[in-house]
């Protein structure tokens, strides 16, 4: 029957999805967890180290247009197999050349932007052909089997990539990841794609189809609102999370490098339990969950500076370890349950060019947000940029509580 096809499709795409997702995510993440250790014992530099995080950010921003716009014109299987091969032998390259000149730290710094250029069009494409793999009642179950592959990915790899950087040059994770996204393409190839009727080809310029995104955008409010709230969000956790949260363990509360671990991972687990509660459990009224789920994540970035404000023996690794967990948790719950809204609301045939666009709204004042807080926080107090952070997190959470626009949801 058609229904069973339908079942046996989505089952199949599952499959590949989880394999393939597990290869790609798996190699990156201890690409990038060795880079920053390759530029941090390189140059003992912090902002080499910030220039690393503004790299991964700046292509969403320039690209994130386009690559939405591609996803709609272009078949989209061709588009996420095609970017998984280009990264792919855009790796095995350089590590052929790092390997005959020896190891470069600008030419891996282009290699990352380029990787990050080349990343930003596949996951626009995928994140837009979810509906179409899945269907609508598989999309809840598929974002949490995908933050649960991350999550358990970067519980991993900082301590396989760790072990392996402390015997293994550099380069060889270069190659790694290149075999990692080689494989990822092979099984992306036996994707298989039904035919949508709601997604005819464009025939309109860019500008005219970044303009109908823009005028879309504007249209649905709630869109609108979830996404102007996610600039102030992003602000709120680079620099209360991202930025101040590693200083504070290492040079305030002089932390071991073990300890330090052992929180990332700790993090990482609420994220794998986050990601597995939202595969079993489907919640009906969204608004409430995500509502509750960015209080909870306010309140944890506000309590990372509980050091400023208690005195006395605290046991800080054991505090610390209940907020990491809940920080994971929580901010796993809003990503799974925002990307399931946007896969409802959206229409097929718009959803590339939308996210797209959206995506680069969000992230555009990241690069700047980063370097400034570097900077002040290399010559200030950070448990007052994370107070305040937090105190303004929990203030926008309690506005959007009260937005019409998130309550019709």
């Amino acid at each position: 029957s058609q229904s069973f096809i339908i079942k046996s499709r989505n089952m199949k795409n599952k499959i590949i999805f989880i394999l393939g997702r597990i290869a790609s995510v798996f190699g990156t993440q201890i690409y990038n967890f060795v880079f920053a250790l390759f530029v941090l014992y390189t140059t003992g530099s912090a902002l080499n180290f910030a220039i690393t995080l503004i790299l991964e950010t700046i292509p969403r921003i320039l690209l994130g247009p386009v690559a939405g716009i591609a996803a709609d014109r272009w078949n989209r299987k061709i588009v996420i197999v095609g970017s998984d091969f280009i990264s792919a032998l855009l790796l095995i390259i350089s590590y052929v050349f790092l390997s005959v000149t020896g190891n470069n730290l600008w030419l891996v710094f282009l290699l990352t932007f380029f990787l990050n250029a080349i990343n930003t069009v596949f996951d626009v494409t995928m994140t837009a052909s979810l509906n179409l793999l899945f269907g609508i009642n598989g999309m809840q179950q598929i974002c949490a089997i995908n933050e649960g592959i991350t999550s358990m990915v970067t519980l991993i790899s900082p301590v396989l990539g760790a072990v392996l950087y402390s015997f293994t040059d550099f380069k060889i994770f270069i190659l790694l990841n290149g075999i990692s996204f080689l494989l990822s393409a092979i099984l992306e190839l036996m994707f298989d794609f039904p035919t949508s009727k709601e997604m005819p080809c464009s025939k309109n310029s860019f500008l005219n189809e970044l303009s109908e995104s823009f005028t879309y955008i504007k249209k649905e409010k709630i869109i609108l609102v979830l996404y102007c709230s996610a600039i102030f969000i992003n602000i709120f956790y680079s620099l209360g999370a991202t930025v101040s949260f590693p200083v504070i363990i290492t040079n305030y509360l002089k932390m071991t490098e073990v300890q330090y671990g052992i929180l990332e991972t700790i993090s990482s687990i609420g994220m794998l339990v986050s990601s597995a509660v939202f595969g079993i459990y489907q919640p009906k009224k969204k608004y409430s969950v995500i509502i509750i789920s960015l209080m909870l994540e306010a309140t944890s970035i506000f309590l990372i500076s509980l050091p400023m404000l208690l005195t006395g023996e605290i046991p800080w690794f054991s505090v610390y370890c209940v907020i990491l967990f809940l920080l994971g948790v929580s901010v796993t719950s809003v990503n799974i349950n925002v990307r399931i809204l946007m896969q409802q609301i959206i229409p097929d045939h718009m959803k590339g060019k939308v996210l797209g666009t959206l995506s680069s709204f969000c992230l555009s004042v990241s690069p700047i947000i980063i370097l400034v807080g570097s900077i002040y926080i290399d010559n200030n107090n950070p448990y007052i940029l994370v107070a305040v952070c937090g105190t303004a997190f929990i203030i926008l959470s309690l506005i959007l509580r009260h937005n019409k626009y998130f309550k019709e949801m």
